[in-house]
């Protein structure tokens, strides 16, 4: 299962992100619920996956141009 950091906010949906630090932020409307969070991440978790071997990427190739 993938760690991630949860913000609460007057919003109506879930919402994923990966800041590029590596951190997974779900964005979350105060009424949901810490299951349902944990299903919607479990269910994202192919997304996840990619976006962060995707950082790594750019990481990686950062630094070998010296960035």
């Amino acid at each position: 299962m993938t760690e991630y950091k949860v913000v609460y906010s007057k919003r109506k949906t879930l919402a994923l992100s990966v800041d590029r630090t590596g951190v997974v932020i779900v964005r979350s409307p105060y009424f949901i619920s810490r299951r349902q969070i944990e299903s919607f991440v479990n269910s994202n978790e192919n997304w996840i996956s990619k976006k962060l071997e995707i950082l790594k990427d750019i990481n990686k190739k950062a630094d070998e141009e010296g960035y």
